[in-house]
């Protein structure tokens, strides 16, 4: 993956508004686009190139992006057509693929990561309620990594204390999401 800081640099030190704008929707999208090609392509290697490949395309064709599409949707277009490409170089050594099934997955993932990325909104939402105090041990275990035994060691409280704390703060979560969703679907 590309370094964010250092391509944000770039791009706002030297470039237009348009392209700082495409840095940034390339690097809050690359790990998509390369799970996309993983998920089609069965070689991590290949999957690799693949990505180097859309990831330079994409560069090469910045200013053809028009920013009212999805960002993610055009490079799965631009990501199938290299995976396309590859299929055909490596034809004899691999069952080829049918364009149908590529096109069909590359639309099923746009799909999924537009639910992901509702989901992910909910979420933060659901995260937005919860008292700072929960927040803070939530971003010690998850951000951090830190073990229970370590949040309860800074926080002045047992382990058991924490385990039962992070058990209730999920099953928060899980129960606002759930109302979230529910609410989501009727409407």
């Amino acid at each position: 993956m590309f370094d964010s800081e250092e391509l944000l640099g770039v791009a706002e030190t030297s470039s237009s508004a348009e392209q700082t704008q495409f840095t940034r929707l390339f690097l809050e999208n690359q790990r998509r686009v390369y799970y996309f090609i993983a998920s089609i392509v069965p070689h991590w290697v290949d999957a690799e190139e693949i990505f180097q490949q859309t990831s330079l395309t994409l560069w090469e064709r910045w200013e053809q992006f028009d920013g009212d599409r999805d960002f993610a949707h055009w490079a799965f277009g631009i990501a199938v057509n290299h995976v396309r490409n590859h299929v055909r170089k490596k034809q004899h050594h691999q069952i080829a693929v049918q364009e149908q099934l590529l096109t069909h997955l590359a639309a099923y993932h746009a799909e999924q990561q537009s639910l992901f990325d509702d989901l992910h909104e909910n979420l933060r939402g659901c995260l937005d309620k919860l008292p700072a105090n929960q927040r803070h041990i939530l971003s010690c275990f998850y951000d951090e990594e830190a073990s229970p035994m370590q949040i309860a060691r800074a926080e002045g409280k047992t382990s058991n204390a924490i385990y039962k704390l992070l058990k209730k703060i999920r099953q928060t979560l899980y129960e606002c999401l759930t109302k979230n969703v529910a609410e989501w679907r009727l409407s």
